[in-house]
């Protein structure tokens, strides 16, 4: 017991680590509900491709404002609205990909200060060795109900994110959800210890589509991660992303 709390203890401190970076780099997306108030349904992140800088989400989650009949809203340090024209891998994210991105200028990243994630801070999958860690972080839907994190006056956010690690799934259950290891990331999502030891159950992933998956190389540099992926679907004890090298070739070839 002794030695599986040390471990634990190791893995949140490297969590707690890196979660300044997770937080920095990733954005809540909202619908207008019914109530006419923000309500989180997806997370995103802002990419920097060959100099031109992109919204990058799943695209289910973009398949899911068509069905609200709801415009994109982006929870910066206020909740903007972006009138955009995605582009998506498939309508309602049933492919391999499941991703959307839309371009953004300048002026609106400076306007807002959004942080970008450069290429350089991508961790490309023909790395010759494993990381250290995987993890995932962005906005479950669980955490945030919005009559709870929207002040509808102010239009101030109080959101709640939310960072899983676990470890990379067994190369046979690859092919029992028919996800593919060239193109996804499998993480086991199940229960695990807290850092003081107890056994915790993690949170719906609903919401937290479109957010990062992201690689801690050693843990001797916690605090140094890189994107190696999005977050697109949730299977029996497992989490998928897909590649960031697949992001890329698709914004490339669509843009």
């Amino acid at each position: 017991m002794g030695n599986s709390l040390k471990i634990s203890s190791y893995i949140h401190q490297a969590m707690e680590a890196a979660k300044p970076t997770l937080i920095d780099y990733t954005y809540p997306l909202c619908i207008a509900n019914q109530n006419n108030c923000p309500e989180i349904i997806g997370s995103a992140f802002f990419l920097k491709v060959d100099e031109k800088k992109y919204l990058v989400t799943a695209a289910h989650v973009i398949e899911d404002f068509f069905k609200e009949k709801s415009l994109c809203h982006v929870g910066l340090k206020s909740i903007v609205p972006l009138e955009k024209e995605f582009i998506c891998s498939s309508k309602d994210g049933y492919d391999d990909l499941d991703i959307a991105f839309c371009s953004v200028d300048d002026g609106f990243l400076l306007k807002y200060k959004v942080n970008v994630i450069t290429t350089e801070q991508a961790y490309a999958s023909n790395k010759s060795m494993s990381p250290y860690m995987y993890l995932a972080h962005g906005y479950p839907c669980v955490k945030n109900n919005y009559r709870k994190f929207a002040k509808k006056k102010t239009k101030t956010l109080k959101i709640n994110s939310f960072t899983y690690s676990g470890k990379e799934v067994a190369e046979k259950m690859y092919r029992i959800h028919k996800m593919k290891r060239d193109i996804h990331i499998g993480l086991e999502y199940k229960k695990s210890r807290d850092a003081k030891g107890n056994i915790q159950r993690p949170h719906a992933p609903q919401g937290v589509s479109g957010g990062g998956c992201w690689a801690m190389p050693s843990m001797f540099s916690p605090a140094k991660v890189f994107l190696a992926g999005m977050f697109i679907n949730d299977k029996k004890s497992a989490i998928y992303s897909v590649k960031i090298d697949s992001i890329i070739d698709f914004i490339r070839k669509n843009a």
